[in-house]
């Protein structure tokens, strides 16, 4: 949490605590001051978010992000290092390893709802920590503008986001294009639900048409 990576920072043991081995110090001040540059700007964003948001997950998240921008080792494998080694639990491993599958928040209306979809009850951890990776290609201004967007959708639009019930299932398939249940009928019916969690499909009709011109591998949008 936010206490317990500013106790490692105070005692001068992150990013070493992380480690088989200490850094050297230019590396230690170079990781340190990147990751103090990152820290302000998730503080700035943590402060635009609800203030109920757990946010726990996306300090440490964010320390094993720099310390693999720094040469370190992958950030998944560096968090399955501290767990084997106890330092984490088993639920964090599993939230924080759920946030490193994503990226920066991207900008498309399309590609956020997607992004928290994926993020689910995590989604302040994923959108605090993918709009503080864009910082590196944000002024303060557009990533304002970016974050407001996700939250808006985020609590304006959980109902078509989060879990929505598909608008065809395998049955639907079977039934109108005589489709049988196998790998080519989840790839399709996976087609379908991310295009209709992005907004690109907002009806039954609409994704029966879309599923037949993917049969037909008539689809350029694919």
């Amino acid at each position: 949490g936010r206490l317990g990576a500013q106790l490692w920072i105070a005692l001068g043991i992150l990013p070493d605590i992380l480690l088989d081995q200490p850094l050297g110090n230019t590396r230690r001040d170079r990781m340190l001051g990147d990751l103090a540059k990152s820290w302000r700007t998730f503080e700035e964003i943590a402060a635009s978010l609800p203030s109920s948001c757990d946010l726990a997950d996306t300090r440490l998240a964010l320390v094993l992000d720099q310390l693999e921008r720094s040469g370190g080792e992958a950030a998944v494998l560096t968090l399955a290092a501290l767990r084997e080694r106890g330092l984490v639990t088993k639920a964090t491993w599993r939230r924080v390893a759920r946030l490193l599958e994503l990226g920066p928040l991207p900008v498309p209306e399309g590609q956020q709802r997607w992004f928290l979809h994926r993020a689910g009850e995590l989604w302040p951890a994923a959108v605090s920590r993918g709009a503080t990776l864009t910082g590196d290609v944000d002024d303060k201004d557009s990533r304002a503008s970016r974050l407001a967007s996700a939250v808006a959708l985020a609590t304006g639009r959980a109902a078509e986001i989060f879990d929505p019930p598909p608008l065809v299932t395998g049955h639907d398939l079977r039934q109108r294009q005589a489709l049988a249940p196998g790998p080519r009928m989840g790839r399709i019916l996976a087609i379908l639900y991310r295009r209709q969690i992005e907004g690109r499909i907002t009806s039954r009709r609409q994704a029966l048409e879309i599923a037949a011109r993917l049969l037909a591998g008539n689809d350029p949008s694919d």
